[in-house]
């Protein structure tokens, strides 16, 4: 176990790695460790990261932390407007981005660190083993949300979410935002961790098809946020055209399939469709910048929402971030 003044070194240099101040080759090596990270068992040293970013005077420069964000449609519609972002996702670099191994999560946290007053946290965990496509393995209820977490794949996929939310406290303690989306079938907004953070921050939620920003399927979704604009991305189930219709019937574009025995698999498409369209990016940048320009009437209101969680006060968001733990 790491004491508490290495534990400070190690998060100085990681963080000053990732605020750019010093070159990458520096990456500390971290004590032995579980190659599994929970940050929940870990609140003193995400609150000390914290602590260390603003001790270093470290710069909040970052508009965008885009999450699982896959081939990056967010990132592109924050960065054409010239707003700054960063791509946090596996498949753009590796375990370095893994937010369930140590290194990854404290990247994740020094990224978050770096948004500016009323920058976006913006994540949509991966929802393969919270929809219903893999019910057979997850084994979700609306009771029990949780699913089957003697299935490891099951706990991993839960940590991921419990993870991001730890992100999220320390967001909005900061007097950023945060935006989530999944598939309407997904289990993961009535996990009981994320459901006591929805309730603690008052997050606001709607119910959109994707089709309406030019996906290829008819996708129902949920959003949920702490910006109350997200209200404008509410949208109606449009009647596809007829070559619309047909494109989506083609084998190549299907996102799953029930075969003679009533099993269901996924179809080729099935990865592509967590994709956002660049039309839905840009909306939810519309929607952001709307509340962003806004900004100081906005943060004065949220100071005083939010005046028992101030980021300022370390004790108070050790508590917050405790408190999810527990739940």
């Amino acid at each position: 176990m790491m004491i508490k003044g290495q534990i400070r070194s190690e998060l100085q240099v990681f963080l000053l790695i990732i605020g750019g101040a010093i070159p990458a080759a520096s990456t500390p090596n971290w004590a032995p460790q579980s190659p599994i990270f929970s940050a929940e068992d870990h609140i003193d040293e995400v609150v000390e990261a914290v602590r260390c970013f603003d001790k270093l005077k470290l710069a909040r420069d970052v508009h965008l932390v885009d999450l699982f964000g896959g081939h990056g449609a967010l990132s592109k519609a924050w960065s054409k407007n010239k707003h700054g972002t960063v791509l946090f996702d596996t498949a753009a670099s590796g375990e370095d981005h893994n937010i369930i191994s140590r290194d990854g999560f404290f990247r994740a946290l020094g990224y978050t660190l770096r948004l500016v007053k009323g920058g976006l946290l913006a994540g949509g965990p991966p929802c393969s083993l919270f929809v219903w496509i893999s019910s057979s393995i997850h084994k979700r209820t609306k009771e029990n949300c949780e699913g089957d977490e003697t299935n490891p794949k099951v706990r991993q996929a839960n940590l991921i979410v419990y993870n991001v939310l730890v992100l999220s406290v320390v967001a909005v303690c900061r007097q950023c935002e945060v935006f989530m989306e999944q598939p309407s079938s997904s289990r993961m907004f009535g996990l009981k961790k994320y459901d006591r953070v929805k309730n603690l921050f008052q997050w606001s939620s709607v119910f959109t098809w994707m089709s309406c920003f030019g996906h290829v399927a008819p996708k129902p979704s949920i959003l949920q946020s702490s910006m109350e604009e997200i209200e404008s991305l509410k949208k109606k189930r449009k009647r596809r055209t007829t070559q619309a219709a047909t494109s989506w019937a083609t084998s190549g574009k299907r996102l799953w399939f029930r075969d003679s025995k009533g099993w269901v698999s996924g179809g080729k498409g099935l990865s592509k469709s967590a994709r956002y369209t660049t039309k839905f990016a840009n909306e939810v940048h519309k929607v952001w910048l709307k509340g962003y320009n806004a900004a100081f009437k906005q943060h004065r209101r949220k100071e005083a929402r939010y005046k028992k969680l101030a980021a300022t006060n370390m004790n108070k968001l050790k508590r917050a971030l405790t408190a999810l733990a527990a739940a």
